[in-house]
C-alpha cells in the first residue's frame, strides 16, 4: 500500500453532502418546531404574535424567523408563509430576531454534483445575535414587521 493520490473531488463532494445536510437538518427542526403554532396557546403566559417579513419592500416569499430571548433561553421559530406573513407564540420579553431564507432551487455543477441554494436575503439577517432585528412582547397580542435591506 503506497500513498494514493490526492482526491479533491471527493473531498468537495463531502463538504456540498455535509452543506445540504446540515440545511436540510435545520430546515426539519424548524418544519417540526412549527408544528402545532396555531390558535391556541401552546404554552402557560405565551403570547400569539404574528408579522410580516419584506425585503427591500416586497414581502418574502419563504423563509423562517427565529427569535432568541435577550435574557433567559426563551426562543420560537415560525415558517414564513407566501405573503410573508409568519405567526408564532412567545413569552413576553425582549428578544432578538433572525431571518433565514434561500431560493429554494436545487442545482448541480457541471459534474453534477449538487450546489447549496442561493440565500435571497443577505446573510447577516441568518443569525440571531448579528442580524439588528428586535422584537419586544408584551403580554397582549403583538404584530411585527421585519424590514430587510441589502
Amino acid at each position: 500500500m503506497g500513498n494514493l493520490p490526492p482526491f479533491p473531488d471527493v473531498s468537495r463532494r463531502l463538504h456540498v453532502v455535509r452543506s445540504r445536510t446540515a440545511i436540510r437538518l435545520t430546515a426539519l427542526v424548524v418544519i417540526i418546531a412549527a408544528q402545532g403554532c396555531h390558535d391556541r396557546q401552546p404554552f402557560p403566559g405565551a403570547v400569539k404574535v404574528t408579522g410580516v417579513v419584506r425585503y427591500e419592500g416586497t414581502p418574502l416569499a419563504r423563509g423562517t424567523v427565529q427569535f432568541g430571548a435577550v435574557e433567559g433561553n426563551d426562543c420560537g421559530t415560525a415558517r414564513v408563509r407566501p405573503d410573508g406573513s409568519f405567526t408564532v407564540w412567545l413569552r413576553p420579553g425582549d428578544y432578538r430576531a433572525a431571518v433565514i431564507a434561500f431560493d429554494g432551487i436545487e442545482r448541480v455543477d457541471d459534474k453534477g454534483i449538487p450546489l447549496p441554494q442561493k440565500a435571497v436575503i443577505p446573510q447577516r439577517y441568518f443569525t440571531v445575535g448579528e442580524s439588528g432585528l428586535t422584537a419586544s412582547i408584551a403580554s397582549d397580542r403583538h404584530t411585527l414587521a421585519f424590514e430587510l435591506h441589502r
